[in-house]
């Protein structure tokens, strides 16, 4: 019974672990309407997302920030496989597999 009880709670606690490590919130629910946007819609999604969050990180004003988070969000969406789009559209977030690619778009980009 005990042994029981310890697994369950490694699992629990690896499973929290692991929710944290993405940066998802575990109550997280992707919004509906990206099942069915253009791919240019899912892009303009990202540049909005992308200038809220660097606004926080940087001193650029928002017409620089929306150039440089266009240009991250065109080079992600180009790197990125049919696969990795669908990920996209279903879970509302980068897979494991496009976020190195949106992190060296963020390089590129002059973006941190």
């Amino acid at each position: 019974m005990l042994t029981t009880f310890c697994r369950a709670a490694i699992v629990g606690g690896a499973t929290i672990v692991l929710a944290s490590c993405q940066g998802v919130p575990l109550d997280y629910k992707p919004d509906p309407a990206l099942k069915t946007e253009t791919p240019a819609k899912l892009q303009a999604r990202v540049v909005e997302a992308c200038v809220k969050s660097q606004r926080a990180k940087s001193s650029l004003q928002s017409p620089a920030l929306r150039k440089s988070c266009g240009c991250y969000a065109a080079a992600t969406f180009k790197a990125m496989d049919k696969t990795e789009l669908d990920f996209y559209r279903n879970n509302g977030y980068f897979s494991d597999t496009t976020r190195p690619k949106g992190q060296a778009a963020l390089a590129t980009c002059g973006l941190k």
